[in-house]
């Protein structure tokens, strides 16, 4: 299941939206309340009985220096040697609960990569244990099937 952009900006008035700039990878949105910065990553959670993981890609913010950083680093290889950025995770994830604004990294890989986007552990919540424990096959394909029949 792949976003087409941050929760954030599916709220925007149309006004709102010509202001900012959405991209493939990456969102800007300058609003009255300020300006929010996201990049799209891949959100993986492990299939314990498979060999594959589940992959969302979802949107997740980045302070304007961090965002600034992203792009300065898009095409150089040095990339993969960036720490990660903290973050606040940009989308609600249908068949959990409310998982907008979870606590996140984006963890920068190869330049053929989107970047990972890790949800912190310390958080109770069940996308976070799905992400660090794994999930089940069944349940996977619970959480894929609505979006086959759209």
């Amino acid at each position: 299941m792949v976003f087409a952009e941050p929760t954030h900006w599916s709220e925007l008035t149309d006004e709102e939206r010509a202001a900012g700039d959405l991209r493939r990878n990456t969102c800007e949105i300058h609003v009255e309340e300020g300006d929010f910065f996201y990049v799209r990553g891949s959100l993986d959670l492990p299939i314990r009985d498979w060999d594959e993981s589940l992959c969302y890609g979802v949107w997740s913010s980045l302070s304007a220096r961090n965002f600034r950083r992203f792009h300065e680093l898009y095409d150089d290889p040095a990339r993969v040697d960036e720490p990660p950025y903290s973050s606040w995770f940009g989308n609600r994830v249908p068949g959990f609960p409310d998982s907008l604004n979870l606590e996140a990294r984006v963890e920068i890989r190869d330049a053929d990569e989107i970047p990972a986007i890790v949800l912190y552990e310390e958080q109770d919540h069940p996308l976070v244990a799905a992400q660090q424990d794994g999930i089940e096959l069944a349940q996977a394909i619970a959480l894929v099937e609505p979006v086959l029949h759209t």
